[in-house]
Parts: structure tokens; C-alpha cells; sequence
């Protein structure tokens, strides 16, 4: 019925799919949450020490951006 492995081993059954979401899910998200909040500190420190730099990547970025969109357009 299905082609999961583990849920061939434990079956579909409420406390499965709980323990699935507890085994499998929320680690992942976890560590994801983790790894987006050291990225975040990282660019915030690297903002602050060279703000025009930063300026000019978000500008080129947004140019480029809607460079694209505007030709996805025609």
C-alpha cells in the first residue's frame, strides 16, 4: 500500500505517525532552524562591518531580479 519502509515496519496508525514526525521531522527542522539562524548572525556581522558592499549586492541583486521578471513577461 505503501512504498515507505518505515511505515511498512510500523504501520499507519496515529501513535506512528506520531513517532514518525518525532523521529524523522522535527530533527530536521531542528538542525534546518539552526543552520538559517548561524546564516542570519553570519550576515548580520558581515552587514554591519561593510554596509555600502552590502548595499551594492542587495541593488545589483533587486536590478537583476526584475530584469528577469520583466523579461519572463514578454
Amino acid at each position: 500500500m505503501t512504498c515507505c519502509p518505515w511505515l511498512k515496519e510500523h504501520g499507519f496508525t496515529c501513535a506512528g505517525a506520531s513517532r514518525f514526525v518525532d523521529e524523522h521531522v522535527i530533527p530536521c527542522v531542528t538542525t534546518a532552524f539552526e543552520k538559517t539562524d548561524i546564516a542570519v548572525q553570519d550576515l548580520r556581522e558581515e552587514v554591519r562591518e561593510r554596509p555600502i558592499r552590502a548595499l551594492a549586492i542587495a541593488g545589483l541583486a533587486g536590478l537583476i531580479l526584475g530584469v528577469s521578471i520583466a523579461a519572463a513577461r514578454r
